[in-house]
């Protein structure tokens, strides 16, 4: 009998996961900042930065499984 195939593939659920790490990372610093109680002026281009410096990590997971991308095997 043949095996049932992964609804999502390994490739998908890896940046899935990673994307999930990276969101509750940005809600948390929301949080933070909030709770630090910055101005608004602050705050919006604060966390601008630090979520932009959050995804750099993740970015090569992001182009591994992009359309189109080469899939070393």
């Amino acid at each position: 009998m043949a095996p049932i195939p992964a609804p999502v593939s390994d490739r998908f659920r890896s940046v899935e996961i990673l994307v999930a790490v990276y969101l509750v990372a940005v809600f948390g610093l929301t949080a933070v900042i909030v709770a630090a109680w910055l101005p608004v002026e602050w705050a919006v281009p604060t966390l601008a930065v630090v979520a932009a410096a959050l995804l750099v990590p993740f970015w090569p997971a992001i182009r591994r499984a992009a359309p189109g991308s080469a899939r070393p095997d």
